[in-house]
């Protein structure tokens, strides 16, 4: 089983819009903080906590493994940290909770992705997957994603593409 340690530094509180400190809105306080949990555990505390402010099913779980790749890798600044913004913009309703990202355009090796205002993470799975197609078809595939907010950190999609053998 893998096991992701999350760490946060103590330092000066960061108000949200509210004005209030994060801790007392957000996922973690300032106070140094350690957790051992399994990578599963945390894909699911992620998704509960998006679904909590109606994110659809499909893109919890998107997001979630996002979010638990970057920190298993030690780029906390893409992982589970991002949960507080994540979720407050879509309260906010500047990012679409029920988006379902579309191939708009397609041709030859080309391909654009409609994110529909959601978060970035699903609309870059879209465009991975789309890209795998077209490199398997064309040699190479090439896709642009607009209209979508944080992707969370690109490299969980390259490696992807690179597990179907691509890179």
């Amino acid at each position: 089983m893998a096991i992701l340690r999350f760490r946060q530094e103590s330092g000066a509180l960061e108000r949200t819009k509210s004005g209030r400190p994060r801790s007392e809105e957000g996922l973690l306080s300032s106070a140094n903080i350690c957790l051992t949990v399994s990578e599963r555990a945390a894909v699911d505390f992620a998704s509960r906590v998006l679904a909590a402010v109606g994110v659809s099913p499909e893109a919890c779980a998107v997001v979630a493994s996002n979010l638990v790749w970057a920190e298993s890798r030690g780029l906390s600044s893409h992982g589970l940290q991002r949960l507080d913004d994540y979720t407050e913009r879509v309260e906010s309703g500047s990012v679409a909770k029920d988006a379902r990202p579309a191939v708009v355009r397609a041709s030859g090796a080309t391909a654009v992705v409609d994110g529909c205002g959601g978060q970035g993470q699903p609309a870059f799975e879209l465009a991975a997957e789309t890209a795998v197609g077209l490199a398997r078809e064309a040699g190479v595939g090439w896709v642009a994603v607009g209209n979508c907010s944080h992707a969370g950190a690109l490299g969980y999609y390259t490696h992807r593409i690179a597990e179907e053998g691509l890179i």
